[in-house]
């Protein structure tokens, strides 16, 4: 629920500001966190927070805080929990408009990391003729692509002020922007910062509709849902089938190696020797049973030894074979089958120590942009090139360029996994 959001500048001379200050969806709190960034990072403030008695406490997932000194604007998008969004200070225009709008709006794929946004970027034009309080319709704003007049036709406009909060239903595309204080009407002396706090709960629509009856309105949005989660599932499925195939293989390497007559029961071990001579085997070619293997290694390994284990490997392996092994080995599959143990890992290991997290990516990312050779990778000769910054090297865009990779990576997995589940539901697959 992640949400993508661009500072932009204004243009007032009165209310310019040396500094500014923006702080986006800090987690105040969350009931189920699936990653480090999800754990509250200012808890001690939810004692001012007094959820409205319409929401069911047990229902709220996230309270976020959102503070800026200047003029924000968030991506178009949607969420997939119902939000209320509180202002504390300060004014925001929001654009609402309805899910059926969804073919207009060029949503991003749904193997995309972040399908729940669009790549229509709207800029709201100050909220000018808005009465305070109330909704209009309004077909004003611009786009970087020109909405055609049936998104114009759904499009909604809110301008909120301190004090006020606004319902978002789930599955309704919108745009945030924070206004600096220019003085205009509405907006008090000690209005500085724009600060808003939003509730994200869970809905009860989705579960009072039997499946093929949800309002017209929302089929969109609820088809895209369920394209999502038979993408999810079809990975998952995928995984476990080559880290199954992937374990038996290993067994049995075990087995011939304690009982080299064929008699015996083969030992699982935890060596975390054997477990990072796995991860780093070199084949010299794309060799599928070394590929198992590796994605098995990856699957048996606990959440609460993976960072550590790689950590020591880091340090006790040089930096030109793992950087050999993630550019000429490493496929997709592998990819994010690390990227989704290490997101387990950063919760087990390093609970709200983002200082330690950061330090581990920075050292495997170092690591991974060591090498200078050339790969193969996905069928395309690709030549690593120096990056370099008058002349001496800049580790932070070579790991930069290495992140990069791990998201087209991870990218092509779900492409591939989304064919499959479109074939499957229309039936092309023999």
């Amino acid at each position: 629920m992640s949400q993508e959001t661009s500072p932009s500048s204004s243009s007032s001379p009165s209310y310019s500001r040396a500094v500014s200050l923006y702080l986006a969806q800090c987690p105040m709190y969350c009931r189920d966190p699936k990653s480090a960034s999800d754990l509250p990072q200012a808890s001690s403030l939810m004692k001012d927070i007094h959820v409205p008695h319409i929401i069911h406490e047990e229902d709220v997932s996230n309270v976020n805080l959102w503070v800026s000194s200047g003029r924000t604007r968030s991506n178009l998008h949607y969420d997939e929990d119902d939000n209320l969004l509180c202002l504390v200070s300060g004014t925001k225009n929001v654009t609402l408009l309805s899910p059926l709008a969804t073919r207009y709006l060029h949503p991003r794929p749904v193997w995309d990391s972040s399908a729940n946004h669009s790549n229509v970027g709207l800029v709201v034009e100050g909220g000018g003729g808005v009465p305070k309080g109330e909704v209009t319709t309004s077909s004003s704003s611009l786009a970087q692509r020109q909405l055609p007049k049936g998104a114009q036709d759904m499009m909604v406009q809110v301008k909120l002020r301190r004090g006020q909060s606004l319902y978002i239903p789930e599955g309704w595309w919108h745009c945030v922007e924070s206004a600096e204080n220019d003085g205009s009407e509405g907006q008090k002396d000690d209005d500085f910062c724009t600060i808003a706090v939003n509730i994200w709960f869970k809905s009860s629509s989705s579960s009072s509709f039997p499946v093929g009856v949800f309002p017209v309105h929302m089929e969109p949005y609820y088809l895209r849902r369920l394209f999502i989660s038979q993408l999810k599932l079809s990975k998952e499925i995928q995984a476990r089938e080559i880290g199954e195939r992937g374990m038996m293989i290993m067994d049995e390497n075990v087995r011939k190696e304690h009982h080299p007559d064929g008699k015996g029961e083969s030992k699982r071990t935890a060596n975390h020797d054997e477990f990072l001579e796995r991860l780093l085997r070199s084949s010299g070619k794309k060799d599928l049973n070394v590929t198992r293997s590796r994605i098995a290694a990856l699957i048996r390994e606990s959440p609460d030894d993976l960072m550590g284990a790689i950590e020591n490997g880091l340090r006790s392996c040089p930096h030109e074979q793992w950087a050999r092994a993630f550019w000429e080995e490493w496929d997709p599959v592998t990819t994010e089958i690390l990227m989704s143990k290490l997101e387990a890992s950063e919760l087990s290991m390093c609970r709200g120590n983002l200082r330690r997290i950061a330090e581990f990516y920075d050292l495997l990312f170092g690591a991974f942009a060591h090498s200078t050779s050339a790969g193969e990778e996905f069928g395309h000769k690709m030549e690593k090139k120096q990056i370099s910054d008058g002349g001496v090297r800049n580790d932070d865009a070579l790991r930069a360029k290495v992140g990069e990779m791990i998201i087209e990576r991870l990218k092509i997995f779900s492409r591939h996994a989304s064919q499959r589940v479109l074939s499957d539901i229309i039936g092309l697959r023999r």
